[in-house]
């Protein structure tokens, strides 16, 4: 069977003829069709229900041959309007599916290449974004931690820790209130259970939004929501099949498994952290499930063959040895007996970076000492952190710029794109072939 017998196939095997017409109606009709089809089935019907209960009406109580060849008018018209919108569905439709097995069959596989790329773009953009919005966060919170508080010496006390302190405090005022809310409600429940249930939610939903400054964020306001849509009607349900003690404390714990999840999520959507350095973990899972991808998805290269050795010279032990066992450049030491560099240590004696440690101090990725030196903790130290995240921000930014720019010059930016580009161009040759 041929290729187009093998689109066919596929096509009256995935689901039939009314399937996919209506498929592709929701994706290829416009809004406005769609109102002008709608209009001419509901004329349709009215003239055809008007012209029945007509002609009830003439053959049960008197005959009128005007009215009677007005009615059989309107039900030609009816007729006409409801077949006219069924053959423009089914034209419309009938037509962009040839257009796209068109494309698929003779363009996408040409564009498939390019097409790969532009996807890898996209993918790399969406993650040098949240990269740039981590990276934001992070920024904004080392500047609220560089505004020292007044009169305090920066050996004692800092803003972070001030910071700490406060959210701390209002978590534990948080929890006490919870507690005596909930204990109200069991020795007294009234009316107001519905409306005081999700309130709780709503006080941890602003504590938690609060210290993330999570305000503009879209995605958090909906997990304000979903408690407010839920617990009134959880409250009344469980209230008549349940007990009351039983009622309260499934909530409890709900209110203790959505603090927690919408703090971890606030915490990997700002920060880029999960608790407990979970995100490490995923990190480090993903990346050798992608070296592993990578290994399997190389070719291994065939072993190149073995060439026997050349027979040794007279005078000469034939079982040398090679590389391993003798010495570099025929049993001298490297650059004519002395050391590398001339005998004397790396950058002339001293250690690197002048002598100093790498970072200030600490060990790369937190791996050794937790605390900075003093000189870190200072304004000026602070101000240097400052610096050096404000140039990886600007580095990401330009990395950003030049894909977006690699972007706008694509010819492409997708398959929809190039389907689009090729359903607008048949419409302009049937436009064209109707006015001629």
């Amino acid at each position: 069977m041929d290729r187009t017998g093998v689109k066919k196939a596929e096509f009256e095997s995935d689901g039939g003829t009314a399937a996919a017409a209506a498929e592709y109606s929701r994706t290829y009709i416009s809004g406005f069709d769609k109102l002008i089809i709608a209009v001419m089935v509901a004329v349709g019907l009215y003239f055809l229900a008007l012209s029945i209960f007509r002609f009830i009406e003439l053959f049960g109580v008197e005959f009128n041959t005007l009215v009677f060849i007005r009615e059989i008018v309107h039900f030609f018209v009816g007729i006409a309007l409801i077949y006219g919108a069924f053959r423009l569905v089914k034209k419309s439709t009938f037509l962009e599916r040839i257009v796209d097995q068109m494309f698929e069959e003779l363009l996408y596989e040409r564009f498939e290449p390019v097409l790969r790329e532009i996807a890898t773009i996209h993918a790399s953009y969406d993650s040098v974004s949240d990269q740039i919005k981590v990276l934001n966060y992070n920024v904004a919170d080392l500047k609220k931690n560089m505004e020292m508080a007044p009169g305090a010496p920066v050996q004692m006390s800092t803003p972070s820790q001030y910071r700490r302190m406060y959210f701390l405090f209002i978590y534990v005022a948080l929890l006490n209130i919870t507690l005596a809310v909930y204990m109200f409600m069991i020795y007294y429940p009234q009316w107001y259970i519905p409306y005081l249930s999700p309130l709780l939610f709503v006080l941890w939903w602003v504590a938690i939004t609060h210290e993330f400054d999570a305000w503009d964020n879209r995605p958090a306001w909906l997990w304000v929501f979903a408690p407010i849509l839920v617990l009134p009607i959880y409250t009344m349900v469980f209230g008549l099949l349940t007990s009351a003690n039983q009622m309260f404390g499934l909530m409890y714990v709900g209110l203790g498994i959505y603090v927690s999840l919408y703090y971890s999520w606030c915490m990997y959507t700002m920060k880029g952290i999960l608790p407990f350095n979970l995100h490490r973990k995923l990190e480090e899972i993903e990346a050798e499930a992608d070296a592993q991808a990578a290994a399997e998805a190389t070719p291994t290269a065939a072993a190149p063959e073995q060439v026997p050795a050349p027979a040794a010279a007279p005078g000469h032990d034939q079982e040398q040895p090679k590389t391993e066992g003798g010495f570099r450049n025929g049993g001298t030491y490297r650059n004519g007996g002395t050391y590398r560099n001339g005998g004397t240590y790396r950058n002339g004696g001293t250690y690197r970076n002048g002598g100093e440690y790498r970072n200030g101090g600490s060990y790369t990725n937190g791996a050794g000492y937790e605390a900075q030196p003093a000189h870190m903790q200072s304004s000026s130290g602070l101000a240097e952190r400052l610096a050096r995240v404000q140039e990886e921000l600007g580095v990401l930014q330009e990395a950003l710029r030049s894909e977006q720019a690699v972007s706008a010059r694509r010819p492409l930016s997708g398959k929809k794109l190039a389907t689009g580009l090729a359903r607008r161009l048949f419409r302009e040759m049937k436009g064209k072939k109707e006015d001629s």
